[in-house]
């Protein structure tokens, strides 16, 4: 959530504050800290399109957008501390984060993490969740990589928002950008020169009024909705792996040659 520019709704400190708030965010405050390649562990608010941050336990993904990015404005976050994390996570409770699930790993929305949660670590390793609560702090940030991951203060996050439960959100949002990913595979000038609205990329203001429209629709809709979007997406998803994959389209197109070679030689036999 975002807070008035004048500070309304924070404490004399600008902390800890939850009320008067308006508008909305999905990204990490300005105190985040990122690796980018090359810099080091730098502030998340120096970090630019173009630049290899820190994605994963032992890979670094360019950053080719950001789904918002605003210096200038106080917004709502949650503050998650845990055991072997230096630095608290600041994070908006729609966004996704990492846990550990058993033996699996999974995205959740912020808002679902809980004491004892056990969050996944740029180190491979787990850290507990002994503390969370409401703050307010300086700058929206939320850098979009290529594999739709960034480790922010040593956790592994997500580059999106949860709309709804119940569904892979990390694989239809990453899927969903992946027209914005092709288009700066093609030109990355188009990428490096992105606009904004209020802090929102022009990239995903349309899909995000969508999105908001289709979950205020009655359940059999949504549902409806809901799997035509994931149909196409896997279609969408087929099409980025090819397009960025020379060998695999290569082989696709082998492929279906030799289908056809062999269909054209069983009728000809016939």
């Amino acid at each position: 959530v975002v807070v008035d520019s004048d500070g309304t709704g924070a404490d004399s400190d600008g902390t800890d504050s939850t009320g008067g708030a308006t508008g909305g965010a999905f990204c990490f405050s300005g105190e985040s800290m990122v690796e980018v390649q090359g810099k080091g562990i730098v502030s998340i608010d120096t970090v630019q399109i173009g630049d290899f941050v820190k994605a994963d336990t032992d890979a670094f993904a360019q950053v080719y957008s950001f789904g918002h990015f605003e210096k200038n404005v106080k917004a709502e976050y949650l503050q998650i501390s845990a055991t072997g994390l230096k630095t608290p996570l600041q994070m908006s409770a729609d966004h996704m984060i990492f846990v550990q699930q058993g033996s699996a790993t999974v995205s959740v929305p912020a808002e679902s993490v809980k004491i004892g949660d056990m969050l996944l670590t740029t180190n491979g390793e787990s850290a507990q969740v002994n503390n969370i609560k409401n703050v307010v702090k300086n700058g929206a940030f939320a850098p979009f990589t290529t594999n739709g991951k960034i480790v922010v203060n040593g956790a592994i996050a997500s580059n999106y928002v949860s709309f709804m439960d119940g569904i892979p959100m990390q694989w239809i949002a990453h899927s969903f950008n992946a027209p914005h990913r092709m288009v700066c595979a093609i030109n990355f000038s188009i990428c490096e020169n992105e606009t904004y609205s209020n802090g929102m990329s022009s990239w995903i203001v349309a899909p995000l009024q969508a999105a908001n429209m289709l979950m205020r629709q009655t359940a059999p809709v949504k549902a409806v909705g809901v799997a035509a979007l994931m149909a196409s997406l896997v279609v969408v998803n087929v099409i980025e792996s090819m397009f960025l994959s020379p060998m695999l389209a290569l082989a696709c197109v082998v492929g279906y040659l030799m289908v056809k070679k062999s269909t054209a030689k069983a009728k000809v036999m016939l």
